[in-house]
């Protein structure tokens, strides 16, 4: 004959071991949940920081061309300033004698031109 008690007692510890068992299941699989919010969580601050960085890099090489274009332009204005500066430079005597062989309707780079060749001729190159 089989002890009853003895073995229900045995059944409710197996019980209680399983229960045990499976209550510290539930602790780990909670851990890994709150772990997982905390990667996730991560995971979207990097994405948001990584987006912040692709738009910063965007910004910073929209003003890298809008600086080297105003460093063309302050280029090309420093030569039409020095030209300036030569031609007031000049006395009438000089002035006809670079601007007289320039046609009267020449304009904008065949000015320059002349005007350069003759910057180019007083500086003796």
């Amino acid at each position: 004959m089989i002890d009853q008690p003895r073995d229900l007692q045995a059944r409710i510890d197996e019980l209680e071991a399983e229960s045990n068992r499976l209550l510290e299941t539930v602790d780990r699989m909670q851990q890994q949940l709150a772990d997982n919010k905390a990667a996730v969580y991560w995971k979207n601050e990097f994405d948001r920081a990584a987006a912040e960085c692709a738009q910063a890099r965007k910004t910073t090489d929209y003003w890298n061309a809008e600086l080297h274009a105003a460093n063309a332009e302050c280029d090309e204005l420093m030569v039409d300033a020095t030209r300036y500066r030569f031609i007031r430079s000049l006395n009438a005597e000089q002035f006809d004698s670079v601007f007289g062989n320039c046609p009267r309707d020449a304009k904008n780079e065949a000015l320059d031109r002349y005007i350069d060749a003759a910057m180019n001729r007083e500086r003796g190159e």
